[in-house]
């Protein structure tokens, strides 16, 4: 995934957006793994507080 997208697209929680009809951003918890500006491995999550879910980035 690349970082310039991810801003760009702004991610939204498909459990919040499916169940709830909210649009709760993803936010950038981790990166375990990058290469010039591309995120191979880190993990998404859900910022609404009652969410929380996270998402793997494998690439």
């Amino acid at each position: 995934m690349r970082r310039q997208h991810f801003d760009a697209l702004r991610p939204v929680c498909p459990v919040c957006k499916t169940g709830l009809g909210q649009l709760h951003p993803l936010k950038l918890a981790e990166v375990s793994r990058e290469h010039e500006q591309h995120i191979i491995e880190g993990v998404l999550h859900c910022s609404h507080a009652n969410c929380q879910r996270e998402y793997p980035i494998l690439d």
